[in-house]
């Protein structure tokens, strides 16, 4: 039996192919992973992204139908491991059907991995030539063949790849012993895979072993129940993005209608502001009218006061003084008698037949005759030393004439200022008193 070396693919990367871009994909690291995903998801994309990676298109419509939806580079890298130190990778660009195959070795002292070898070339396979057969070389290096049908039949199992069909002659001469295999080794492990599989006899597929659910028929249960349950879960979504939604609406109106809410109170409560102090204005109007009638009640009872204090001030002045009301009303009787004599005075001196008045007119008279004389004597050519004398004695005479006579009006003005005063003590007095209010005992 030839030494068997375990096949498993580590890494694929899609730089664009159909509706894949910019994507990654690691399988488990134990043979055999299973790819679920709904209808539309890519599956069929992701799995003809690995074999035509591997084997390129046959058919020039194919490679086209499978370029890169939205434009870009078409380009897909595989990483292989075989056994367990040989990793090969494998780089293919559709655009310009060039293939890089790299190998690399790992140093189990040292951990490191270095490039053992390195194939680059152009091997399309609608073409025969020599890159293309030189590529069949590497891909049996790493699988033990060359046929993209042997890898769908043995390696991988894509979409329909259960379905019971011929084998390959390849896979044929492989498994007959011709090339690193053993036919009857490689025979068991294939019944029993697909035996594990499908529960069914190799040699005849629609007769089963067990009366029990296969494999596929489990797993075709589990993915239609996980279909359902992410339906639920895409509804629920759905509803709860609804809701979310709704519930952001009815947030954004909340708060709009307490925005409008608030906006409203604040104006109800300027409102009512602007209202108490049209009231308070109109109540302080009306106490600066008060307040204005009271101040002119105060100004007429002050300008009142004013005219009682006028004219109770002569009463008070003479209450004020230091004596009985008999040394007063005595006082007053004095005065009233010395206003009689002082009238009968003016009267004599403002009379012309008062001996006074006659004095003076005497005086005056003579004084004028004197001066008269001296000054005709001086005129006639008497002697200017006797008739001056005389004229200066005549002015000498109406100088004492003047002198008395303004006298004698500075005499008559006393008077009549003290008549006065008389007048307006006996005026006030009388007034303040009345005919009526003299005191008790007053005569």
């Amino acid at each position: 039996m030839t030494e068997r070396l375990d096949l498993r693919l580590v890494r694929l990367r899609v730089e664009g192919f159909g509706r894949l871009r910019d994507f990654s994909f690691e399988p488990a690291s134990h043979p055999g992973s299973i790819v679920l995903a709904p209808n539309e998801a890519g599956k069929s994309t992701l799995a003809s992204a690995i074999v035509r990676g591997l084997f390129g298109f046959r058919d020039k419509e194919d490679e086209t139908a499978r370029s890169p939806w939205g434009g870009g580079p078409f380009r897909v890298q595989q990483e292989w491991v075989l056994g367990g130190h040989t990793r090969c990778v494998i780089a293919r660009n559709f655009e310009t059907q060039s293939v890089v195959v790299e190998w690399h070795q790992l140093d189990e002292a040292t951990g490191q991995i270095s490039i053992e070898g390195r194939w680059e070339g152009q091997p399309n396979p609608r073409g025969r030539s020599v890159d293309r057969e030189r590529y069949e070389t590497e891909l049996r290096r790493l699988l033990g063949f060359a046929s993209p049908g042997v890898f769908l039949q043995t390696a991988y199992v894509g979409p329909g790849g259960l379905t019971v069909r011929p084998i390959e002659t390849e896979l044929l001469r492989i498994l007959s012993g011709s090339e690193r295999a053993d036919f009857r080794a490689a025979m068991e492990a294939l019944e029993a895979g697909y035996y594990r599989l499908t529960q069914a006899d190799i040699t005849d597929p629609s007769k089963m072993a067990k009366q029990k659910p296969r494999e596929l028929e489990a797993l075709a249960t589990d993915r239609r129940e996980t279909m359902r349950r992410q339906a639920e879960v895409k509804r629920a979504r759905v509803g709860r993005d609804r809701l979310e939604t709704e519930l952001t609406t009815n947030r954004s109106l909340l708060a709009e209608i307490d925005a409008e809410r608030e906006s409203r109170a604040v104006v109800e409560k300027a409102i009512r502001r602007l209202h108490e102090i049209r009231q308070e204005e109109e109540r302080a109007q009306q106490r600066r009218d008060e307040l204005e009638q009271a101040i002119g009640r105060i100004t007429d009872w002050e300008a009142g006061v004013r005219e009682k204090t006028k004219e109770l001030q002569p009463l008070v002045s003479y209450l004020r003084q230091e004596a009985d009301f008999a040394t007063q009303l005595g006082d007053l009787r004095r005065l009233a008698k010395e206003r009689d004599r002082a009238l009968e005075e003016l009267r004599a001196a403002q009379s012309d037949t008062s001996p006074r008045a006659r004095q003076l007119k005497f005086l005056g008279g003579a004084g004028g005759a004197v001066l008269i004389g001296g000054v005709v004597g001086i005129l006639a050519g008497g002697s200017i030393g006797l008739f001056g004398a005389v004229t200066v004695a005549g002015l000498l005479v109406l100088s004492a004439y003047g002198w008395s006579a303004r006298y004698q009006r500075a005499k008559i003005h006393e008077l009549e200022e003290s008549e006065r005063a008389i007048k307006r003590n006996a005026t006030s007095t009388g007034r303040a008193w009345g005919p009526s209010s003299a005191r008790p005992g007053a005569p």
